[in-house]
């Protein structure tokens, strides 16, 4: 259980997709007919993915259910990692070439260090609507009323699944649109899988949470949405497609076609009520939710159909994270951002229609 709060902690804060994406209006895998009609590398190449049972590598899954990264003539070795603490050391010792990771504290503080990342899609991110991550309350206390606004939770207590994250960035705006600092909350560090008891025992008065944690939590009624992310910070990036410095040539480029056909497949799955089963199905085989009910009433964090990040909320981010003390130094982020995969596999597949930039 602590391994699912820690992945998602880094990596999304999340479960996730459609990002700046709203519903896809071609066919998710058919924007171009001729997407999988390239000649293959030969010999096929080896790419090392770095996996951790989380919905922000569905795209991954996905393409290596259907296919996707065959025809690009890739061959993936899907390495499971235990914790996403050991995702950013794995890059940089040239264990995996290519992982899903948290806009983090720890994620900079490794770059500033001279860890050689490159930033080169979207994993997750929030456009407006109500899906992925959000601020949840006590059930009790919105049935009653005493939490109806932000300056309602003064005296409160918060709980946090990991520090160091984007849930930090938005807690500060949270609270300022009611007046308040974090000097007038309690902050407790419960890990994500553990806020369900904390909620129902009353240790807890309102947190940061996703899918699939925040799907249990509205379901059984211990805790209701009181703001989104995507209210709070619209397109907030929780997470970023990483590529190691060792990772080059042709195969970056075909990884990522192959990566992009699975996030518009997943997109438009969960586009739609009920779940494409057959998504469901690579879900509950790849990632630590098995169950499929669980998908099927998700609103899992989205990931922008055409790939691109958002650089400026990345940015923002990184700012609160040195402002705060928690990164030691800025980050030129033009020399980390990387956009020319994402450039070519829309070369490839074309741009599809989305409501976000």
């Amino acid at each position: 259980m602590r391994r699912w709060a820690s992945l998602v902690a880094v990596v999304l804060c999340a479960l996730i997709l459609t990002s700046g994406a709203g519903a896809l209006r071609p066919a998710p895998a058919a924007a171009r007919p001729d997407a999988a009609q390239v000649t293959p590398l030969n010999p096929p190449v080896t790419v090392r993915v770095g996996v951790q049972g989380s919905a922000a590598n569905a795209p991954i899954y996905i393409g290596y259910e259907r296919g996707y990264f065959r025809q690009e003539g890739l061959n993936l070795e899907l390495v499971n990692l235990p914790s996403a603490n050991e995702l950013i050391p794995a890059l940089a010792a040239g264990q995996i070439d290519v992982a899903s990771g948290g806009i983090a504290a720890g994620t900079f503080n490794a770059i500033g260090r001279g860890i050689d990342l490159r930033m080169v899609a979207d994993s997750a991110s929030m456009p407006p609507g109500p899906r992925g991550s959000a601020w949840v309350v006590r059930q009790d206390l919105l049935d009653s009323g005493a939490v109806r606004r932000p300056a309602d939770l003064r005296g409160r207590t918060v709980a946090l699944g990991a520090r160091g994250s984007v849930s930090d960035v938005e807690l500060d705006v949270l609270l300022g649109e009611g007046g308040l600092t974090r000097d007038d909350v309690r902050i407790e560090q419960v890990p994500y899988a553990d806020q369900r008891v904390a909620f129902a025992n009353g240790s807890i008065d309102f947190a940061y949470t996703f899918e699939p944690f925040l799907s249990t939590f509205t379901t059984n009624r211990v805790a209701g949405v009181f703001r989104w992310t995507s209210e709070l910070i619209p397109y907030l990036v929780a997470s970023a497609l990483l590529y190691s410095s060792g990772f080059t040539g042709e195969p970056p480029r075909r990884f990522m076609v192959g990566f992009v056909r699975g996030v518009r497949d997943f997109d438009a799955a969960f586009d739609n009520r009920p779940v494409d089963e057959a998504i469901v199905a690579i879900l509950v085989q790849h990632t630590t939710v098995k169950d499929p009910a669980t998908w099927q009433i998700a609103r899992p964090a989205p990931i922008n159909p055409n790939g691109y990040t958002y650089p400026e909320n990345i940015q923002r981010s990184l700012d609160w994270f040195v402002a705060n003390g928690l990164v030691q130094q800025p980050i030129d982020l033009g020399r980390v951002i990387d956009n020319s995969y994402v450039d070519y596999a829309l070369e490839r597949l074309g741009r599809v229609d989305s409501r976000g930039p």
